[in-house]
């Protein structure tokens, strides 16, 4: 069954390879529902995709924030009254974002099932434009990691003030890896001081379900803290916290 779902989707690409701003048939009874569905997603317009689809329908979550300006539908082999749609990230029609195969009721006018054939997303895409904002707005640069503790589903983060949060989460864990930086430096007391494999100094201590590291570098105060939410399976270790923070500086290689 995994063969055969993997042949789905390669054969789906090989169909969209051709790039095409938004495609949908003329002769598609579904034309005008399916027109809007690519209208809401592009705009990102939660009421109006509620508006297309039966009260049972669950809308699938798009993980990243890059914005979908491609579309096209196909007829679906698999089911009567039904088609596949098929989104692209951004304006060179570099990425796939997401394919899915959406049923239609006999009236044509609502959407009665989404399936998810393939969410091709990657939510590591929403942490540039946040860091972009602040290093445009402060002209500093920011420390990112290259090292996790579990797989990012979700990336969230803002700009408030002079301080910008990252948050890498796992929601089937409930694990949280969250970056705080700022120029506030304020003086660490009562920490366990900790060397990194680079020579900088950082402290650690115990939070509530989890741990924080703190540490300067370029006059920016960051800190790190691995935690998990809502009691979630996720077991944050100190360990991994500071791999996590040398992971944050390029030249260390994490072992």
């Amino acid at each position: 069954m995994k063969f055969k779902k993997y042949m789905q989707i390669i054969l789906f690409l090989c169909i969209v390879l051709t790039p095409m701003p938004i495609r949908a048939h003329s002769n598609d009874p579904n034309i005008s529902v399916t027109r809007q569905l690519f209208s809401a997603i592009h705009d990102r317009d939660a009421r109006k995709l509620k508006s297309l689809v039966t009260p049972s329908v669950k809308i699938p979550e798009i993980r990243e924030v890059t914005p979908i300006t491609r579309f096209q539908s196909f007829p679906s082999y698999k089911k009567e009254n039904s088609r596949i749609i098929v989104g692209r990230f951004g304006e060179e029609y570099e990425r796939f974002a997401f394919i899915w195969e959406v049923s239609f009721n006999k009236d044509h006018n609502k959407i009665t099932e989404i399936k998810v054939i393939s969410d091709l997303a990657n939510p590591h895409m929403n942490e540039q434009p946040i860091v972009k904002k602040y290093t445009k707005k402060f002209k500093k640069n920011i420390l990112v990691p290259a090292f996790f503790p579990f797989d990012v589903t979700h990336v969230t983060g803002k700009v408030t003030g002079n301080m910008i949060n990252l948050y890498y989460k796992n929601l089937d864990i409930n694990g949280v890896l969250e970056i705080k930086a700022s120029p506030q430096l304020i003086e660490q007391t009562g920490k366990t001081t900790v060397t990194l494999n680079n020579g900088k100094n950082a402290f650690l201590e115990k939070i509530q379900s989890g741990f924080v590291c703190t540490l300067i570098h370029e006059n920016m105060q960051y800190e790190v803290s691995v935690y998990k939410i809502n009691g979630g399976s996720y077991n944050p270790s100190k360990k991994q916290l500071i791999k996590v923070v040398e992971s944050m500086f390029p030249t260390v290689k994490i072992k």
